[in-house]
């Protein structure tokens, strides 16, 4: 008999290039490997049958619905991506639940730069209610300390294990020709290179950025933006801008540049900062997600920016500017900075150990 597993999902993994879904193609590869057929469902396959005043939130309580009501017995294991399979009860079938953030976490972090609706709606609509139904009667899995910490706090949850996300560093290497790389994009050779990556949101930090843009005019700025923008994009002859980049551009981003930016208000894991340090990049960011970790660590603790609270915190600004300018004199620390982060994530969060840990779990439901 075929052993099948079903993922349910926010989005299609096969055309969207976010964090959530590069974590589920890892996952996909995973079962395959054990032998299973695989399933994904994803929120726009589904209809809000019910006329939920929520529309997202309808189409995942159908999705989860529509499971509930299956009786396959080829069925041996589901696994959540968080509040995306909030719908689904009762959990007939053997279930895992992957929570890659909270939303009750979220919420606090943005509060103050987000109207009240939106807030109650994260807090309360995603957060109390689509997320506590996704754990209910599965083993729980958080994606960092940070996210653990959270469950805790806010849903009560106390057996969470935690398995970082998984960065693929045998892909994520430092690419040779960097000038070549630069040439592509028409940034000099000689320049000094930030790089963010992200949705161009103020819980990303990008009021961080747009003021780091204006302050330090002799630097070049790469901006890899994803979808979800709050605000417009900064122009000029200095900044370079790309869109939904996939993993092989943002791997010669990563190669090409001097230091990533980001201060982030929000993480769960944060799976860019990673894949950067993967390749060598120092980050400069926010205690948050997976550099929570990283930042507490002697060698990167230099990096770290205060968090943010108010859109254009001077702090915020004052210290990432004092880092930068350090880093553009310091040559000898970038190269140690950059040795010492990737020895980091392979240690941490590096594919064969989630493999690893990902294979006992799986095998220990179905």
């Amino acid at each position: 008999m075929t052993n099948r597993a079903i993922i349910l999902t926010g989005f299609d993994p096969a055309t969207h290039t976010g964090g959530i879904e590069t974590y589920t193609n890892a996952l996909i590869d995973l079962l395959r490997q054990l032998k299973f057929m695989v399933d994904v469902h994803y929120a726009d396959q589904y209809r809000n049958s019910l006329g939920l005043r929520h529309e997202w939130c309808g189409k995942l309580y159908e999705m989860g619905q529509a499971l509930s009501r299956q009786d396959d017995q080829t069925v041996r294991v589901v696994v959540l991506n968080g509040y995306y399979g909030g719908g689904y009860r009762p959990k007939r079938i053997p279930t895992c639940t992957i929570f890659h953030s909270t939303h009750a976490g979220y919420a606090e972090a943005v509060r103050g730069l987000v109207p009240r609706s939106t807030y109650l709606t994260i807090r309360y609509m995603v957060g109390e209610m689509m997320e506590r139904s996704a754990a209910l009667g599965a083993k729980v899995i958080a994606v960092s300390e940070e996210v653990r910490d959270e469950l805790r706090k806010w849903y009560g949850l106390k057996d969470v294990a935690v398995i970082p996300n998984p960065v693929d560093t045998h892909f994520f290497q430092r690419l040779t020709g960097r000038d070549a790389l630069r040439e592509r994009l028409d940034i000099p050779s000689e320049a000094f290179v930030g790089l963010y990556a992200g949705r161009w949101e103020l819980a990303k930090g990008r009021d961080v950025v747009e003021r780091l843009i204006e302050d330090v005019p002799d630097m070049w700025w790469l901006l890899a933006v994803a979808t979800g923008c709050d605000g417009p994009l900064p122009e000029g002859p200095r900044i370079r801008i790309c869109r939904e980049a996939d993993r092989r551009r943002m791997r010669e981003f990563y190669s090409l540049a001097d230091f990533m930016i980001f201060p982030s208000r929000y993480e769960g894991f944060g799976l860019s900062p990673a894949e950067a340090m993967s390749c060598g990049l120092p980050v400069v960011g926010t205690p948050v997600g997976f550099l929570r970790n990283a930042y507490l660590q002697r060698e990167f603790a230099s990096l770290c920016l205060p968090l943010a609270g108010n859109e254009g915190d001077g702090s915020v600004i004052g210290k990432a500017k004092e880092i930068i300018h350090s880093l553009v004199k310091g040559e000898r620390r970038r190269q140690r900075l950059s040795s010492e982060g990737r020895s980091f994530v392979q240690r941490i969060c590096g594919i064969d150990s989630w493999n690893r840990k990902m294979r006992a779990t799986i095998s220990s439901l179905a």
